[in-house]
């Protein structure tokens, strides 16, 4: 997979279409770039994928909210799957969906909390 290149900071102070204002002032588009190069030092399964994923949402305009919460739970998701021995998204099965869910429940989450994070 090839890397996610962010445009400088430049390119998003002066209204870059690609991204939305709220992420064009500097803060929040320092605080996505943050985001994404912690990931890239995580070796999760599909982090490639997560990238994208992210970089998608910021493109749909969706709230840093939003994204920040996605960030997070997708992350725990592929830890979970890191964890269970997968590599590749290409291995998820049912069980490991099962093993997350049980997971998260472990953690104190009544299971529609877990369901949400799964919708």
């Amino acid at each position: 997979m090839t890397p996610i290149v962010l445009p400088s900071s430049t390119a998003l102070r002066r209204r870059d279409p690609c991204f939305p204002p709220s992420w064009q002032l500097g803060t929040e588009s320092k605080r996505f770039r943050e985001m994404l190069d912690g990931l890239a030092l995580m070796d999760l399964p599909g982090r490639e994928h997560l990238e994208r994923y992210l970089l998608g949402m910021v493109r749909r305009n969706f709230r840093r909210l939003t994204i920040v919460q996605a960030f997070s739970t997708l992350k725990l998701f592929l830890s979970c799957l890191r964890d269970n021995g997968k590599d590749r998204l290409e291995e998820l099965n049912r069980r490991d969906l099962e093993a997350f869910v049980e997971h998260e429940q472990d953690r104190g989450l009544k299971l529609s909390s877990v369901k949400t994070k799964l919708d």
